[in-house]
């Protein structure tokens, strides 16, 4: 039997507790989980709102209305990483070489899910725009977004994604006018702030605008390579994130005339 100097199970578990505490974009992300699914691409399907009842009168026919369906397609996808320890690094102890092989394997799967969120944003259906000269993500254009998303934003939490740069902005705007700091919302929205977002653009989004469908759950295996005294570590995991309801995701960015 194989001896190696890395306890999988151990390492498994250290990257699943992990998991999930690093998450900016993922927080507002509703995930599913459908293990043993067998088929690379599922069809979401969407009905259109059949519309109010109506008042019917004694003996007189009720209405019929079609149900609409609307079929996307949405695929499963691996993300995966892989980390090589040898055993002399493992053996000198200097430092923590597993502890940071579970910390940079985190962070690239966490960051691919980040990716793969703030790419959905930017697809957004819904958009508002602000001057090309002289505009900028303040409290006037995050109230437009408010609008726009209309009465349904008070049926699940929702949050405001902004840069960094346009975060410190955002401040500087609406503390003169309300006489306060934002603590960590603006006008009901929770704030994150993501570089994933580019400057000068942003998204109000709600929760279950996106969804995350989970085909295998993080998966970690080893491979063991005697010639070199290393092992090298596998951690995969096969989803789907796609825009569940447009109607929840509204982006922001700079007019382009």
């Amino acid at each position: 039997m194989v001896q190696t100097l890395i306890n999988v199970e151990l390492f498994k578990a250290g990257v699943e507790a992990q998991l999930g505490g690093r998450k900016k974009l993922h927080q507002f992300v509703e995930t599913e989980s459908a293990e043993g699914l067998q088929v690379g691409t599922f069809q979401l399907v969407t009905n259109e709102y059949v519309g109010d009842a109506t008042v019917v009168g004694a003996g007189v026919a009720i209405p019929v209305t079609d149900l609409i369906q609307t079929k996307t397609p949405v695929t499963f996808e691996k993300i995966a990483k892989g980390v090589k320890l040898n055993d002399e690094e493992m053996r000198q102890k200097f430092g923590n070489p597993i502890g940071n092989a579970q910390n940079q394997t985190v962070a690239a799967i966490e960051g691919k899910m980040e990716a793969k969120v703030a790419t959905l944003l930017k697809a957004s259906t819904f958009f508002v725009e602000y001057a090309k000269v002289g505009g900028k993500i303040d409290g006037a254009t995050v109230l437009t977004a408010v609008g726009t998303m209309g009465e349904a934003i008070e049926d699940a939490p929702y949050y405001l994604i902004v840069n960094p740069a346009d975060y410190a902005g955002l401040q500087a705007d609406i503390k003169p006018t309300d006489n306060t700091e934002l603590q960590g919302t603006v006008y009901g929205a929770g704030i994150i702030m993501s570089s994933r977002i580019p400057a000068g653009e942003a998204a109000l989004v709600q929760t279950g605008a996106i969804k995350e469908i989970v085909q295998k759950d993080v998966d970690v295996e080893p491979e063991r390579d005697a010639s070199t005294k290393s092992t090298s570590i596998f951690t995969d995991k096969i989803h789907a994130v796609y825009i569940a309801d447009a109607s929840k995701l509204v982006y922001i960015k700079r007019a382009l005339a």
